[in-house]
């Protein structure tokens, strides 16, 4: 959905990120979010825990 300026703030979670592959897909939805973003919008990231280390349990 091509939005222009409609937002203040997006988000984008980690699980999304993950199926944005090779190396122009990422520069084509980081490209989207700033399109869809008003002036001063502000974008944000889910992060994960980086000291929960799940795999050792």
């Amino acid at each position: 959905m091509p939005w222009e300026r409609e937002f203040d703030f997006a988000v984008m979670t980690g699980h999304t990120f993950q199926m944005v592959l090779g190396d122009d897909e990422p520069r084509g939805a980081l490209a989207a979010v700033h399109a869809a973003l008003t002036d001063g919008g502000q974008f944000g990231f889910e992060t994960r825990d980086p000291l929960a280390r799940g795999w050792e349990s």
